[in-house]
């Protein structure tokens, strides 16, 4: 187990990136997919790491439908956690793919192409 570990540690990392306005619609459709209590439940489960006043007023938004401005929120806090994350990671070589829509297919593609470059 500890060899997959160190192997996976110093592996190539990649970080997909996808416009916030694409991401924030890709919530959207799940959000109003889930009730609001559950919606609610979710920000109440990240109230410490968001702060209170934007649990506060994600909550606010899910409760008056505003999805598009309770999944922005969402994702402010989870883009400074995945950040942290990525800039934290011991890999020696990190690699951003920009894409521009929620496209399984061209995203495998891309990142095809891009780990066929890589040495590991």
């Amino acid at each position: 187990q500890q060899g997959f570990w160190n192997q996976m540690r110093s592996a190539p990392l990649i970080h997909i990136e996808v416009p916030f306005e694409v991401r924030v619609n890709h919530l959207i459709e799940g959000y109003t997919l889930t009730s609001q209590a559950d919606l609610v439940a979710s920000f109440e489960k990240i109230k410490k790491k968001l702060g209170y006043n934007h649990a506060k007023n994600a909550i606010d938004c899910v409760q008056q439908g505003q999805y598009a401005e309770a999944a922005a929120m969402g994702l402010k806090y989870y883009d400074k956690a995945y950040n942290f994350g990525f800039e934290a990671h011991s890999s020696p070589e990190k690699h951003i793919l920009e894409v521009e829509q929620f496209d399984v297919s061209i995203t495998a593609e891309r990142l095809i192409g891009l780990a066929d470059g890589l040495k590991y």
